[in-house]
Protein backbone atom coordinates (compact mmCIF):
# COMPACT_ATOMS: atom_id res chain seq x y z
CA UNK A 1 0.00 0.00 0.00
CA UNK A 2 1.37 3.44 -0.83
CA UNK A 3 2.25 5.98 1.83
CA UNK A 4 -0.68 8.16 0.78
CA UNK A 5 -3.24 5.43 1.40
CA UNK A 6 -1.69 4.49 4.74
CA UNK A 7 -1.76 8.12 5.80
CA UNK A 8 -5.44 8.52 4.93
CA UNK A 9 -6.34 5.29 6.69
CA UNK A 10 -4.45 6.28 9.83
CA UNK A 11 -6.01 9.74 9.85
CA UNK A 12 -9.59 8.52 9.51
CA UNK A 13 -9.51 5.23 11.45
CA UNK A 14 -10.51 6.60 14.87
CA UNK A 15 -12.82 9.25 13.45
CA UNK A 16 -14.90 6.53 11.78
CA UNK A 17 -15.66 4.71 15.04
CA UNK A 18 -19.25 5.43 16.03
CA UNK A 19 -18.68 5.93 19.77
CA UNK A 20 -22.23 4.66 20.36
CA UNK A 21 -23.03 2.11 23.06
CA UNK A 22 -23.48 -1.41 21.67
CA UNK A 23 -26.19 -2.44 24.16
CA UNK A 24 -29.49 -3.50 22.56
CA UNK A 25 -32.66 -3.67 24.66
CA UNK A 26 -35.60 -6.12 24.62
CA UNK A 27 -37.23 -4.31 21.69
CA UNK A 28 -34.08 -4.43 19.56
CA UNK A 29 -33.28 -0.73 20.00
CA UNK A 30 -29.62 0.20 20.37
CA UNK A 31 -28.66 2.47 23.26
CA UNK A 32 -27.92 6.03 22.12
CA UNK A 33 -25.46 6.65 24.96
CA UNK A 34 -21.84 7.51 24.38
CA UNK A 35 -19.49 4.56 24.81
CA UNK A 36 -16.64 4.52 27.30
CA UNK A 37 -13.51 2.37 27.34
CA UNK A 38 -14.70 -1.14 28.18
CA UNK A 39 -12.32 -3.96 29.16
CA UNK A 40 -12.74 -7.42 27.67
CA UNK A 41 -10.13 -8.62 30.18
CA UNK A 42 -10.42 -7.34 33.73
CA UNK A 43 -7.64 -4.89 34.56
CA UNK A 44 -7.70 -5.85 38.25
CA UNK A 45 -7.59 -9.61 37.59
CA UNK A 46 -6.38 -11.00 34.25
CA UNK A 47 -4.19 -8.07 33.23
CA UNK A 48 -2.86 -7.63 36.77
CA UNK A 49 -1.50 -11.21 36.69
CA UNK A 50 0.82 -10.49 33.77
CA UNK A 51 1.60 -6.77 34.05
CA UNK A 52 5.21 -5.73 34.68
CA UNK A 53 6.31 -2.13 35.17
CA UNK A 54 2.85 -1.02 34.16
CA UNK A 55 2.94 -2.78 30.78
CA UNK A 56 2.05 -5.99 28.97
CA UNK A 57 3.00 -7.18 25.49
CA UNK A 58 0.66 -7.66 22.57
CA UNK A 59 1.18 -8.90 19.03
CA UNK A 60 0.54 -6.12 16.54
CA UNK A 61 -0.05 -6.90 12.87
CA UNK A 62 -0.34 -4.78 9.78
CA UNK A 63 -1.53 -7.13 7.06
CA UNK A 64 -1.15 -4.58 4.32
CA UNK A 65 -2.62 -4.78 0.83
CA UNK A 66 -1.26 -5.70 -2.54
CA UNK A 67 2.51 -6.09 -2.53
CA UNK A 68 2.96 -4.86 1.04
CA UNK A 69 4.01 -7.84 3.22
CA UNK A 70 2.40 -8.32 6.65
CA UNK A 71 4.38 -6.98 9.57
CA UNK A 72 4.09 -8.45 13.04
CA UNK A 73 5.98 -7.88 16.27
CA UNK A 74 5.60 -7.85 20.04
CA UNK A 75 4.87 -4.37 21.32
CA UNK A 76 4.52 -2.88 24.80
CA UNK A 77 1.14 -1.53 25.80
CA UNK A 78 0.09 0.20 28.99
CA UNK A 79 -1.99 -1.72 31.50
CA UNK A 80 -4.90 0.72 31.28
CA UNK A 81 -5.09 0.36 27.48
CA UNK A 82 -4.83 -3.42 27.22
CA UNK A 83 -8.06 -5.07 25.98
CA UNK A 84 -9.90 -1.71 25.89
CA UNK A 85 -12.49 -0.77 23.27
CA UNK A 86 -15.30 1.83 23.21
CA UNK A 87 -18.08 -0.71 23.62
CA UNK A 88 -20.72 0.39 26.13
CA UNK A 89 -21.92 3.49 27.91
CA UNK A 90 -21.01 3.75 31.60
CA UNK A 91 -24.42 2.52 32.76
CA UNK A 92 -24.63 -0.55 30.54
CA UNK A 93 -20.97 -1.44 31.03
CA UNK A 94 -21.53 -1.54 34.80
CA UNK A 95 -25.01 -3.11 34.86
CA UNK A 96 -24.69 -5.70 32.10
CA UNK A 97 -21.48 -7.33 33.34
CA UNK A 98 -21.95 -7.02 37.08
CA UNK A 99 -22.14 -10.82 37.47
CA UNK A 100 -18.64 -11.29 36.08
CA UNK A 101 -17.15 -8.21 37.74
CA UNK A 102 -18.26 -9.04 41.29
CA UNK A 103 -15.19 -11.05 42.24
CA UNK A 104 -16.97 -14.42 42.17
CA UNK A 105 -15.86 -17.43 40.10
CA UNK A 106 -17.82 -18.57 37.05
CA UNK A 107 -20.57 -20.94 38.18
CA UNK A 108 -23.44 -20.54 35.69
CA UNK A 109 -24.14 -20.53 31.99
CA UNK A 110 -25.30 -16.93 32.25
CA UNK A 111 -21.94 -15.81 33.62
CA UNK A 112 -20.11 -17.71 30.89
CA UNK A 113 -22.39 -16.18 28.27
CA UNK A 114 -21.68 -12.68 29.59
CA UNK A 115 -17.99 -13.21 28.88
CA UNK A 116 -18.94 -14.43 25.40
CA UNK A 117 -21.24 -11.46 24.84
CA UNK A 118 -18.55 -8.91 25.66
CA UNK A 119 -16.03 -10.38 23.22
CA UNK A 120 -18.62 -10.81 20.46
CA UNK A 121 -19.35 -7.11 20.93
CA UNK A 122 -15.63 -6.40 20.56
CA UNK A 123 -15.65 -8.24 17.24
CA UNK A 124 -18.83 -6.43 16.16
CA UNK A 125 -17.24 -3.08 17.02
CA UNK A 126 -14.10 -3.82 14.98
CA UNK A 127 -15.99 -4.97 11.90
CA UNK A 128 -18.52 -2.14 12.09
CA UNK A 129 -15.66 0.38 12.33
CA UNK A 130 -13.86 -1.21 9.35
CA UNK A 131 -16.97 -1.05 7.18
CA UNK A 132 -17.41 2.60 8.09
CA UNK A 133 -13.74 3.31 7.38
CA UNK A 134 -13.53 1.52 4.04
CA UNK A 135 -16.71 3.15 2.74
CA UNK A 136 -15.44 6.64 3.62
CA UNK A 137 -15.21 8.76 0.47
CA UNK A 138 -11.72 10.10 1.25
CA UNK A 139 -10.35 6.63 1.94
CA UNK A 140 -11.85 5.27 -1.27
CA UNK A 141 -10.57 8.21 -3.27
CA UNK A 142 -7.02 7.62 -1.99
CA UNK A 143 -7.32 3.90 -2.76
CA UNK A 144 -8.54 4.62 -6.29
CA UNK A 145 -5.75 7.11 -7.03
CA UNK A 146 -3.19 4.52 -5.91
CA UNK A 147 -4.72 1.63 -7.87
CA UNK A 148 -5.88 -0.22 -4.73
CA UNK A 149 -9.65 0.17 -4.94
CA UNK A 150 -10.23 -3.42 -6.11
CA UNK A 151 -8.31 -4.76 -3.12
CA UNK A 152 -10.19 -2.45 -0.77
CA UNK A 153 -13.50 -3.65 -2.19
CA UNK A 154 -12.49 -7.28 -1.68
CA UNK A 155 -11.61 -6.53 1.94
CA UNK A 156 -14.89 -4.63 2.38
CA UNK A 157 -16.91 -7.50 0.91
CA UNK A 158 -15.39 -10.00 3.34
CA UNK A 159 -15.79 -7.65 6.29
CA UNK A 160 -19.46 -7.08 5.54
CA UNK A 161 -20.05 -10.83 5.32
CA UNK A 162 -18.26 -11.32 8.64
CA UNK A 163 -20.22 -8.47 10.22
CA UNK A 164 -23.50 -10.17 9.26
CA UNK A 165 -22.39 -13.38 11.02
CA UNK A 166 -21.20 -11.50 14.11
CA UNK A 167 -24.39 -9.45 14.25
CA UNK A 168 -26.45 -12.64 14.23
CA UNK A 169 -24.36 -14.07 17.08
CA UNK A 170 -24.59 -10.82 19.02
CA UNK A 171 -28.38 -10.90 18.74
CA UNK A 172 -28.43 -14.48 19.96
CA UNK A 173 -26.55 -13.50 23.11
CA UNK A 174 -28.86 -10.53 23.66
CA UNK A 175 -32.01 -12.64 23.37
CA UNK A 176 -30.66 -15.17 25.84
CA UNK A 177 -29.59 -12.49 28.32
CA UNK A 178 -32.89 -10.58 28.13
CA UNK A 179 -34.96 -13.76 28.44
CA UNK A 180 -32.55 -15.34 30.93
CA UNK A 181 -32.67 -18.50 28.84
CA UNK A 182 -29.45 -20.45 28.35
CA UNK A 183 -30.61 -24.00 27.60
CA UNK A 184 -28.90 -23.80 24.20
CA UNK A 185 -25.60 -22.54 25.60
CA UNK A 186 -22.76 -24.97 26.31
CA UNK A 187 -19.66 -24.06 28.29
CA UNK A 188 -16.73 -25.77 29.92
CA UNK A 189 -14.53 -24.10 32.55
CA UNK A 190 -11.10 -25.34 33.62
CA UNK A 191 -9.59 -24.10 36.87
CA UNK A 192 -5.86 -24.02 36.14
CA UNK A 193 -3.18 -25.36 38.45
CA UNK A 194 -1.22 -22.09 38.18
CA UNK A 195 -1.29 -18.74 36.40
CA UNK A 196 -0.66 -18.43 32.67
CA UNK A 197 1.94 -15.93 31.39
CA UNK A 198 -0.70 -14.59 29.00
CA UNK A 199 -4.42 -13.88 28.90
CA UNK A 200 -6.96 -13.55 26.11
CA UNK A 201 -10.65 -13.30 25.32
CA UNK A 202 -11.99 -13.74 21.82
CA UNK A 203 -14.80 -15.12 19.65
CA UNK A 204 -14.11 -17.20 16.56
CA UNK A 205 -15.74 -19.61 14.12
CA UNK A 206 -14.07 -23.02 14.63
CA UNK A 207 -13.18 -25.23 11.69
CA UNK A 208 -12.11 -28.33 13.66
CA UNK A 209 -12.88 -29.86 17.04
CA UNK A 210 -10.04 -30.66 19.42
CA UNK A 211 -10.28 -34.23 18.10
CA UNK A 212 -9.57 -33.05 14.55
CA UNK A 213 -13.14 -33.43 13.29
CA UNK A 214 -13.98 -30.98 10.50
CA UNK A 215 -17.05 -28.96 11.52
CA UNK A 216 -17.18 -26.24 8.90
CA UNK A 217 -20.75 -25.45 7.81
CA UNK A 218 -21.71 -26.07 4.20
CA UNK A 219 -20.86 -23.26 1.74
CA UNK A 220 -24.46 -22.05 1.65
CA UNK A 221 -24.88 -22.08 5.45
CA UNK A 222 -24.11 -19.51 8.13
CA UNK A 223 -21.08 -19.48 10.41
CA UNK A 224 -21.48 -19.37 14.18
CA UNK A 225 -19.03 -18.66 16.96
CA UNK A 226 -17.53 -19.91 20.18
CA UNK A 227 -16.00 -17.62 22.78
CA UNK A 228 -12.84 -18.39 24.69
CA UNK A 229 -11.32 -16.79 27.78
CA UNK A 230 -8.06 -17.46 29.59
CA UNK A 231 -6.95 -15.47 32.61
CA UNK A 232 -7.89 -14.74 36.20
CA UNK A 233 -11.52 -14.26 37.16
CA UNK A 234 -13.12 -14.42 40.59
CA UNK A 235 -9.79 -15.18 42.23
CA UNK A 236 -9.18 -18.24 40.04
CA UNK A 237 -7.04 -18.80 36.98
CA UNK A 238 -9.36 -20.26 34.38
CA UNK A 239 -9.63 -21.32 30.75
CA UNK A 240 -13.20 -21.24 29.42
CA UNK A 241 -14.87 -22.19 26.14
CA UNK A 242 -18.56 -21.56 25.41
CA UNK A 243 -21.07 -21.18 22.61
CA UNK A 244 -24.65 -21.65 21.50
CA UNK A 245 -25.82 -24.83 19.81
CA UNK A 246 -26.34 -24.31 16.09
CA UNK A 247 -28.32 -26.25 13.45
CA UNK A 248 -25.76 -25.56 10.72
CA UNK A 249 -22.38 -25.21 12.48
CA UNK A 250 -21.52 -27.89 15.02
CA UNK A 251 -20.51 -25.58 17.85
CA UNK A 252 -21.66 -28.12 20.43
CA UNK A 253 -19.11 -30.64 19.11
CA UNK A 254 -16.27 -28.13 19.48
CA UNK A 255 -17.17 -27.25 23.08
CA UNK A 256 -17.71 -30.83 24.22
CA UNK A 257 -14.51 -32.03 22.53
CA UNK A 258 -12.61 -29.84 25.00
CA UNK A 259 -13.38 -32.55 27.58
CA UNK A 260 -10.77 -34.68 25.80
CA UNK A 261 -7.90 -32.23 26.38
CA UNK A 262 -5.25 -34.07 28.44
CA UNK A 263 -4.87 -32.48 31.86
CA UNK A 264 -1.12 -31.84 31.62
CA UNK A 265 -1.10 -29.94 28.31
CA UNK A 266 -3.99 -27.54 28.87
CA UNK A 267 -1.69 -24.50 29.09
CA UNK A 268 -0.09 -25.34 25.76
CA UNK A 269 -3.47 -25.93 24.14
CA UNK A 270 -4.70 -22.57 25.43
CA UNK A 271 -1.67 -20.83 23.92
CA UNK A 272 -2.12 -22.62 20.59
CA UNK A 273 -5.78 -21.64 20.54
CA UNK A 274 -4.88 -18.01 21.25
CA UNK A 275 -2.31 -17.93 18.46
CA UNK A 276 -4.59 -19.59 15.93
CA UNK A 277 -7.73 -17.59 16.61
CA UNK A 278 -7.49 -14.78 19.20
CA UNK A 279 -6.16 -11.33 18.35
CA UNK A 280 -7.12 -10.01 21.80
CA UNK A 281 -4.13 -11.66 23.55
CA UNK A 282 -1.60 -10.16 25.96
CA UNK A 283 1.67 -11.55 27.34
CA UNK A 284 3.94 -11.10 30.35
CA UNK A 285 7.05 -9.36 29.04
CA UNK A 286 9.56 -11.37 31.09
CA UNK A 287 8.07 -14.62 29.76
CA UNK A 288 8.42 -13.49 26.16
CA UNK A 289 11.99 -12.35 26.87
CA UNK A 290 12.79 -15.75 28.36
CA UNK A 291 12.00 -17.49 25.07
CA UNK A 292 14.77 -18.22 22.61
CA UNK A 293 14.68 -16.67 19.13
CA UNK A 294 13.17 -19.78 17.54
CA UNK A 295 10.30 -19.95 20.03
CA UNK A 296 9.50 -16.25 19.54
CA UNK A 297 9.59 -16.73 15.78
CA UNK A 298 7.27 -19.72 16.01
CA UNK A 299 4.76 -17.75 18.11
CA UNK A 300 4.79 -14.80 15.71
CA UNK A 301 4.53 -17.06 12.68
CA UNK A 302 1.68 -19.08 14.15
CA UNK A 303 -0.27 -15.95 15.09
CA UNK A 304 0.28 -14.38 11.66
CA UNK A 305 -0.94 -17.40 9.72
CA UNK A 306 -3.79 -18.42 12.02
CA UNK A 307 -6.41 -16.66 9.94
CA UNK A 308 -9.99 -17.73 10.79
CA UNK A 309 -11.74 -19.30 7.83
CA UNK A 310 -8.53 -20.83 6.50
CA UNK A 311 -8.33 -24.52 7.51
CA UNK A 312 -4.84 -25.79 8.06
CA UNK A 313 -3.00 -28.64 9.74
CA UNK A 314 -2.32 -26.73 12.95
CA UNK A 315 -6.01 -26.20 13.66
CA UNK A 316 -6.74 -29.83 12.92
CA UNK A 317 -4.11 -30.94 15.42
CA UNK A 318 -4.46 -28.53 18.34
CA UNK A 319 -3.85 -31.34 20.84
CA UNK A 320 -0.72 -32.65 19.15
CA UNK A 321 1.16 -29.36 18.84
CA UNK A 322 4.31 -28.96 20.99
CA UNK A 323 3.45 -27.87 24.51
CA UNK A 324 5.10 -24.54 25.34
CA UNK A 325 3.25 -24.03 28.63
CA UNK A 326 3.40 -26.87 31.15
CA UNK A 327 0.24 -25.97 33.07
CA UNK A 328 -2.63 -28.34 33.79
CA UNK A 329 -5.90 -27.93 35.66
CA UNK A 330 -7.26 -28.72 39.09
CA UNK A 331 -10.92 -28.93 38.20
CA UNK A 332 -13.13 -29.11 35.13
CA UNK A 333 -16.70 -27.84 35.23
CA UNK A 334 -19.25 -28.46 32.49
CA UNK A 335 -22.00 -25.86 32.65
Amino acid sequence: MSTDVRSVLGKHEKSKQSGQCLFVDHSGSRCSGRSINSHTLQKSDSIKQIVENGHVLSLGVNRGFGKTPPELTFKRIGRSKASVFPGFCARHDAQTFLEVENGLPISSKRQAALIGYRVICLEYFKKEANVRLFTDSKVRSAAKSNGRLEEFDAFLFGTRAGLADVKRSKSQYERALHENSFEQYDAIVFELSSSLPFCFASPFAPEFTFNGELILPSPDSKWDTVSVFAGRLGGKDIFMIGGFKSPHHNIEAFVTSAEQIPEKILGGVALNLALEYAENTFFRESWVNSLNDLARYQIISQFLHGTPGEPNARKEQLLSLPDRINIGYRERTIL
